[in-house]
């Protein structure tokens, strides 16, 4: 097998370095022929590494400096194609080196090299493998644009679907270690001169944030993941307003996951799974959030952006939060708890009334408010009569 996997190398290392050269690329049909030799030599290389463990710590790394030099060589390789065959090899050993960091534990038990926890779980050595490269790729401006892209997008992929994976199981120690790691991270690549990675960390940054909530409340005995889900959007809502540029799609998008997540935190929170007594909290945290994500694309009240709606969400998040309160606490005299905020809204609709005109064209915030005051006031009172 040692003897296969050297020729298999050798194959594809002399495939490649034969295309490099002009002679030989002149010749016709030559790159075909060798791209059909090369090619499929190192991905047989590559398994034939997984078939023993004495050949796959060095045929994997074989294979990624394969792959490095073929982007190296990609201008030499080929002139009309040049970015896709580039596109192609760093595709090629960032997926490599990913799979290599899933197989590193199984390799590591198989071999008797001794690995504590949490490093022997696959999903955690990756998160934390993929990110730190992020976070290596983002400081590493010179490389050029095209690179920096698809590597980015292939680490990426492999740090959310690591950190999502951590984040569902809840059974590996630290597992929110990684997903906050890959927070901070994200917050640098949101304000990248990339706009493909800004967008792509605009959806993942608020997720890792939330897995890293979430981890965070569930290491103490009888946490609730909702509570810390709950502390970490609204975290994410307030951080955009300082750590996003002007980007509207990057905003866009961070507001829509962000919403998702709320809406996902607050079915949580209320769940009957869920500890009892708890729910108010976790509307609370959550009662700022849609009004920051209003925010963050003008005046959250007045402004002329569609999203000054979300505002709205706050309102029936609060409203929630007050009527959670005295669920499971054995309270019937609610009127204590309900009537001043029913007094609160009708002090906020008189105001709207007094500083604008009937006919203006905001007259249904008024009647929404006016509306919700009247039901805080009653609907918690026929409920328990």
């Amino acid at each position: 097998m040692a003897a296969a996997a050297i020729g298999l190398i050798v194959v594809a290392a002399v495939a490649l370095a034969a295309a490099a050269i002009p002679a030989v690329r002149r010749l016709r049909g030559a790159i075909v022929v060798l791209a059909a030799g090369g090619i499929p030599a190192a991905a047989l290389a590559w398994l034939v590494g997984h078939s023993s463990t004495g050949l796959w710590w060095w045929v994997v790394p074989s294979v990624v400096a394969l792959s490095i030099a073929g982007r190296v060589l990609a201008a030499r390789l080929a002139r009309t194609a040049v970015g896709t065959v580039r596109v192609l090899h760093v595709v090629a050993a960032s997926l490599v080196a990913l799979l290599a960091t899933v197989a590193f534990p199984a390799w590591a038990a198989a071999s008797g090299v001794p690995i504590s926890t949490p490093w022997d779980e696959p999903a955690f050595l990756v998160a934390v493998v993929a990110t730190l490269a992020l976070g290596a790729l983002a400081v590493a401006r010179r490389l050029p644009a095209d690179d920096r892209v698809t590597a980015g997008a292939a680490l990426f992929a492999g740090a959310m679907i690591a950190t999502t994976w951590l984040a569902v199981t809840f059974f590996t120690p630290w597992a929110w270690a990684p997903a906050t790691a890959l927070a901070v991270v994200g917050l640098v690549w949101v304000r990248s001169d990339l706009r493909p990675m800004r967008a792509l960390f605009a959806a993942g940054t608020p997720l890792a944030m939330a897995f890293a909530g979430a981890g965070i409340s569930v290491d103490p005995d009888g946490g609730n993941v909702a509570i810390g889900l709950a502390a970490a959007i609204l975290a994410a809502a307030g951080v955009a307003l300082v750590a996003l540029p002007a980007d509207p799609l990057g905003r866009r998008i961070w507001g829509i996951v962000t919403g998702a997540l709320t809406t996902i935190a607050a079915v949580a929170g209320l769940a009957p799974t869920a500890p009892s007594g708890e729910a108010w909290l976790v509307l609370l945290l959550l009662t700022p959030v849609p009004l920051l994500i209003a925010a963050m694309f003008g005046d959250p009240i007045g402004g002329g952006s569609p999203a000054v709606h979300a505002s709205w969400g706050s309102l029936a998040l609060g409203v929630g939060t007050v009527w959670a309160w005295p669920d499971g606490r054995g309270i019937d005299a609610v009127e204590t708890y309900t009537l001043p905020l029913a007094a609160g809204l009708l002090a906020s609709a008189a105001l709207l009334i007094w500083r604008r005109p009937v006919t203006d064209s905001t007259a249904a915030g008024r009647t929404a408010l006016l509306a919700t005051a009247a039901a805080v006031a009653v609907l918690p009172s026929v409920a328990l009569a």
